[in-house]
């Protein structure tokens, strides 16, 4: 199993201020893309000639796109706005819940005197517990 490819922004003078690493990386990855995730967080550096970021993106690559693994039932999203729905008289909705979006919401891991998060470590970019935690959850990465 592969972990998704995530890797920061870059500026490139003349031109961008930020484009994601993995971006960059696209001709020289042997492996297959899935797809695109986006962590959003609500707090982060603000911009005043740009909107400010508020978002990570891991790009989910796959060495055999065939034969990988996806636990989709491990992350169902329980919330279903209409979970009585139903189509030629059965239920539409899987028990389980649904297939939750490619937009992940965590609260970022913070630093500062009296606003740092409980799981803040002296790494400067720390992503939260929760989100290594889905990674695993979906097969990602295999837990050691």
């Amino acid at each position: 199993m592969n972990p998704p490819l995530q890797g920061g922004y870059l500026s490139v003078p003349s031109r961008t201020k930020a484009i994601p690493i993995p971006y960059l990386l696209w001709d020289r990855v042997p492996f297959y893309l899935i797809q695109e995730i986006v962590w959003n967080y609500g707090s982060g550096v603000a911009g005043s000639k740009l909107f400010s970021p508020r978002n990570e993106k891991f790009l989910w690559y796959v060495k055999d796109y065939e034969n990988y693994t996806f636990n989709l039932d491990e992350v169902r999203d329980p919330n279903v706005k209409y979970p009585n729905q139903k189509k030629n008289g059965k239920i539409k909705v899987n028990p389980k819940g649904k297939n939750p979006t490619d937009v992940w919401e965590f609260p970022k891991v913070t630093s500062g005197k009296n606003r740092s998060s409980k799981e803040r470590t002296d790494h400067p970019a720390q992503f939260p517990v929760a989100v290594i935690e889905r990674t695993h959850r979906q097969g990602f990465i295999s837990p050691k």
